[in-house]
């Protein structure tokens, strides 16, 4: 059996609790566009009512079909029997009493958003203000919902989750929202055991050489023949001497027979 930390859908869902902060600053510039209001007056519990209400009762009475992106949804014909059983977590009154919490949790937040509006300028209208705050809270609290939802289902340890019925395939879209074209594969599927298992390495192991490699790869040089031998060995090439050198043994040399003598030096008495 698969486990839920394994499942990309829920993981998905999950992560879109980081949007939530970029909403909350869109509504927040939103209610500052729309004039000045007192928390808890009737434009706090008018926005409370319009963006908070929706996600809670769709946990309560209709949960998020978890295996879709929208705008499109996986089939639910194609649903394993462990993602079944994902479903019926999401049916589960640990996600009912989640969602209560993450409804209060989201009207103190928008309490908050209320206390520092007078810190905040305008940057919109009035009219296009309320409207983009209420769009923005809307989606932070859905996102809010999904997101602690996801978050209970991926602590689901294997064990437990074999003990959860599966919910019957032709009561998934009837028991769940699901928004979008239905396809018959969105993300990988993680059940496949060649994904979860690569198996052990395997070794690049050369192939023994064959015992007559040697030989036939080894060239025995020959000896050549008298008529095709070169010789290895040149003869020195004799390089006559210039024309203006003259023959040594040609040259006359005169040895006189008596030296003279020098000027300076005279006769012995």
């Amino acid at each position: 059996m698969i486990k839920l930390q394994q499942n990309r859908y829920l993981w998905v869902h999950f992560t879109g609790l980081a949007f939530v902060p970029l909403l909350l600053d869109i509504c927040l510039a939103g209610l500052a566009s729309a004039g000045p209001a007192l928390p808890f007056g009737g434009q706090f519990w008018a926005i409370a009512l319009l963006t908070i209400t929706p996600a809670l009762t769709m946990q309560w009475l209709k949960p998020f079909y978890i295996f879709s992106l929208p705008p499109v949804a996986l089939k639910p014909a194609v649903l394993s029997e462990e993602q079944r059983r994902c479903l019926q977590i999401f049916k589960s009154w640990q996600i009912k009493g989640l969602a209560i919490a993450v409804a209060i949790f989201s009207l103190w937040l928008l309490a908050q958003l209320y206390a520092i509006l007078p810190q905040v300028s305008p940057l919109l209208s009035p009219r296009s203000g309320l409207v983009s705050a209420a769009i923005a809270f809307f989606l932070a609290s859905t996102f809010m919902q999904i997101s602690v939802s996801a978050a209970r289902a991926l602590l689901i340890s294997p064990t437990a989750l074999k003990r959860v019925a599966a919910v019957e395939g032709s009561e998934i879209a009837s028991d769940f929202l699901i928004t979008g074209i239905k396809v018959s594969k969105l993300l990988p599927d993680m059940s496949n055991s060649s994904d979860l298992d690569p198996g052990p390495p395997t070794e690049n192991k050369q192939q023994p050489a064959p015992e007559n490699a040697a030989l036939t790869q080894t060239v025995i040089p020959t000896e050549p023949s008298n008529d095709d031998a070169q010789p290895l060995t040149k003869e020195p090439t004799v390089v006559p001497a210039a024309s203006s050198v003259k023959d040594i043994s040609k040259t006359d040399i005169v040895i006189p027979e008596k030296l003279p003598l020098d000027k300076t030096e005279e006769p012995s008495a």
